[in-house]
């Protein structure tokens, strides 16, 4: 997918189990998103402090122990309706 500055729509996919995150980076990839994954929450954040995403693809698993984006894009209805849009049309 591409944005209105003509780049891939980038996606942070945070998922520590590597069959599944195979899986969700064909997908995604074949859908012509940009995909950059990260095995746990730490890394996610530091990602996240360097550069900014279109769309933020994490595992329901993780704790929401820390004190990040990611916690708060879990708490977004809006970005929780739109991650799950996405996932439907993957299925």
């Amino acid at each position: 997918m591409i944005n209105r500055a003509g780049k891939k729509l980038e996606v942070l996919l945070v998922e520590d189990n590597d069959e599944f995150a195979k899986a969700a980076k064909e997908v995604l990839e074949s859908r012509g998103f940009s995909v950059q994954r990260k095995t746990n929450f730490r890394d996610a954040q530091e990602a996240m402090s360097q550069r900014s995403y279109d769309y933020y693809l994490i595992d329901g698993i993780f704790p929401y122990s820390l004190d990040s984006k990611a916690d708060e894009l879990y708490q977004d209805r809006e970005s929780a309706k739109e991650f799950e849009g996405i996932y439907n049309r993957m299925g």
